[in-house]
């Protein structure tokens, strides 16, 4: 009637819900025009809004990691640990379906199960960052376990809300606990003397060991040492990487190794001079380190610098068995 245009204003108003889960009803909305003495209410009374807001473990950043020496590193389903390692549980909390961490000081807790006891980390970062560190040893009635099977979840969620599954049942992880170390059962190669005779003998001895392991050695390094005594004195001791096949629970270590260590050692009758020499009768003693899939080290009954590996008794030609003596398998004149 009075020629103005019509003006109809539209209102888009959005809602921030972080908890709980729910579904609501009969919601209304409430306005009230500027110069006017009542409001106006607009029912939304046939409509039902559902609020979903589920936490999970973010699936890109969730990550359990072996914190102890000497293997660390990751660790998935199946994998072998030994029964006094320490895990991390590390990632982000986020809800269902977004990159958008929940909101901080709330209560929220990443919580592992190991069995016997909780742990937790009830101080989410910023960005929904959490990492939980749980000891093995702390379930002592689970020491001897063959399995250990941890679970991790998200807790005290305020309200209804409602972890990665739905119905707050934790993720579980399962491992392999592998309680025996390697063993190194005897030296096959080298027996009785290293002929220093010749030079090239010394940089290629070849190395042969047999010992046992309940798993396997697979993803770890072991390395053969050695040392060179005169006497109770110590001349030289270095080492160098080792290669192993399995059969069964045998292994059999195999190599080469440069008893000259690149050069630095040589026969002291060489016209060649050498910062340090190697005279007949010197002692050579060989021994084992590493660890195996599940980071337990090489047992070091029989196998370490004071007590060196063992040649079979059956195949020793001499009254010693820990130690290889340096000498000529050769006839010699001397003048």
């Amino acid at each position: 009637a009075s020629q103005l245009p019509l003006i109809i204003p539209h209102f888009n108003f959005r809602f921030a819900w972080d908890w709980p889960d729910e579904q609501i009803s009969d919601v209304s909305l409430h306005y009230k025009e500027k110069g006017r003495g009542e409001s106006t209410i607009k029912e939304f009374s046939n409509m039902t809004f559902t609020v979903e807001n589920d936490l999970v473990l973010n699936s890109e950043s969730y990550l359990v990691e072996d914190i102890s020496e000497p293997r660390v590193g990751p660790i998935y389903q199946g994998s072998s640990v030994r029964s006094d390692d320490r895990l991390s549980f590390g990632g982000r909390v986020t809800y269902q379906d977004s990159d958008i961490a929940p909101p901080r000081n709330v209560g929220i807790q990443v919580e592992v199960f190991d069995g016997e006891n909780y742990w937790s980390d009830g101080s989410l970062s910023r960005d929904g960052e959490y990492n939980v560190e749980v000891s093995m040893l702390a379930a002592s009635s689970l020491l001897s376990s063959e399995t250990r099977t941890f679970l991790i979840g998200i807790g005290e969620i305020p309200g209804k809300g409602e972890d990665m599954t739905g119905s707050s049942v934790p993720t579980t992880l399962v491992l392999e606990v592998d309680h025996s170390a390697p063993r190194v059962a005897a030296r096959n190669s080298p027996l009785d003397i290293i002929d220093i005779s010749s030079t090239e003998e010394l940089q290629e001895i070849a190395v042969n060991f047999t010992g046992w392991e309940e798993n396997d050695l697979t993803g770890s390094e072991q390395y053969v040492n050695w040392v060179i005594r005169d006497g109770s004195k110590t001349i030289y001791a270095s080492s160098s990487k080792l290669g192993s096949i399995s059969s069964g629970n045998q292994l059999f270590w195999v190599g080469n190794v440069d008893l000259t260590d690149g050069g630095v050692l040589g026969i002291c009758t060489q016209a060649k001079s050498y910062s340090v020499c190697l005279r007949e009768g010197y002692q050579v003693g060989f021994w084992l380190t590493g660890y195996d899939s599940a980071g337990n080290e090489f047992q070091e009954n029989s196998n370490s610098e004071s007590d060196p590996i063992k040649e079979l008794a059956e195949v020793s030609k001499d009254s010693e068995l820990s130690w290889v003596y340096l000498g000529s398998t050769v006839a010699k004149i001397r003048v």
